[in-house]
């Protein structure tokens, strides 16, 4: 009966008014879950040349059932039929048919996937569909920033930092209701690309609010817009909104260079020692799958080569993430008085580390990403 009342659907669809796409179309892929007793199996029909590439979740082209079922499907003309008046009204109230998996449910196809091939098969094709299916369903920067940590989970191994980021996926696109902030100041810190569905495609900018110590994040495409001016830079929003997970969208801004008195407000803010700073990182969700705490951390002199906080003790550094940016660091750190260092936490497994975003030097700020 699903399959019936599927095929229903498609052609009450086609009927209904929707734009030509005009041109030569052709159907190149078609993704289609599978119900086999209480599982749902995910198959794959692409065409390659002139030759129907199957992949499905439950065994090869040959053997699986659910590839059968839906090679089944797509070859048969099924006699047509009607859905009872009930089912029929309800289609028209809800306007058009639904093209993409709420996300929900993608996340929840991708799980399987990944349970199914394991952590070691990242560029399998059922993943890789279901990524796909997780970018179409959400248009949201915070969705596209956790794709992408995901991929480089699977691409290091890291099962923990797998199991983490689809654990917490329910808390992406959190519902509330953005906060107007107005007349606001934010200092900018740091400015970094990060990968999202595609390698580097965000880029985020940290704003530090001097009165409290807060960091949040202003957040765009590469190729969309965002305020303008440079990096360190004192922004004075007049009108800007705030969401739950400490994103920001700034509307109506004046920007100013950073004069001694908010210098020495930064350095104020500093977390005196690493300890001091790992705890707050934790309290704003370090192990969160939506957020991804930055700190501010107060140095000691360069020990040996090593990056110290102000109690001595090394800090552990996000080489693995950007190994050029550590060099950085500790070349503008021998070049003067080490003051304070601005840090993005990220998490290979259960250790935590700082990817380096700018430090202080001799009362200069240096932008080491």
């Amino acid at each position: 009966m699903t399959t019936l009342h599927l095929r229903e659907l498609a052609r009450r669809a086609l009927h209904e008014r929707r734009p030509d796409p005009g041109g030569d179309v052709e159907i190149e892929r078609v993704v289609i879950d599978v119900r086999l007793g209480e599982r749902v199996e995910l198959v794959t029909l692409s065409v390659r040349g002139d030759r129907l590439v199957v992949l499905a979740t439950d065994g090869t082209a040959s053997t699986s059932p659910a590839a059968h079922a839906a090679l089944s499907w797509l070859a048969a003309d099924l006699p047509r039929t009607s859905l009872v008046p009930e089912a029929r009204e309800r289609s028209t109230r809800s306007g058009d048919m639904t093209v993409v998996a709420p996300l929900d449910v993608a996340i929840a196809d991708l799980a399987t996937a990944i349970v199914r091939t394991g952590t070691n098969a990242g560029e399998a094709p059922a993943i890789l569909d279901a990524l796909a299916r997780i970018g179409a369903a959400s248009s949201s920067l915070e969705v596209a920033r956790w794709v992408g940590r995901l991929r480089n989970a699977l691409a290091a191994r890291d099962e923990i930092a797998v199991a983490r980021l689809l654990d917490g996926a329910g808390t992406l696109e959190a519902k509330d209701e953005p906060e107007r902030v107005v007349d606001h100041l934010w200092v900018e810190l740091g400015r970094e690309l990060l990968d999202g569905l595609t390698p580097f495609a965000i880029e985020r900018r940290h704003l530090l609010d001097p009165s409290s110590g807060e960091v949040l994040a202003e957040e765009r495409l590469r190729d969309q817009a965002a305020s303008n001016g440079p990096c360190p830079r004192v922004v004075n929003a007049g009108l800007a909104t705030r969401s739950a997970h400490g994103r920001v969208r700034i509307v109506q801004y004046a920007v100013a260079e950073l004069d001694v008195d908010m210098r020495a407000r930064i350095d104020a803010l500093a977390s005196p020692s690493l300890a001091d700073a790992f705890d707050r990182a934790e309290k704003r969700g370090l192990r969160s799958a939506a957020v991804e705490p930055v700190s501010l951390v107060r140095l000691g002199a360069l020990a040996g080569g090593k990056v110290v906080d102000g109690a001595g003790e090394a800090i552990p550094l996000a080489r693995h993430e950007d190994a050029p940016a550590v060099t950085a660091l500790a070349a503008a750190l021998a070049s003067g008085a080490p003051e304070w260092l601005f840090g993005r936490w990220c998490l290979a497994g259960d250790t935590a580390s700082i990817v380096p975003l700018s430090c202080s030097v001799s009362g200069r700020i240096v932008r080491l990403r």
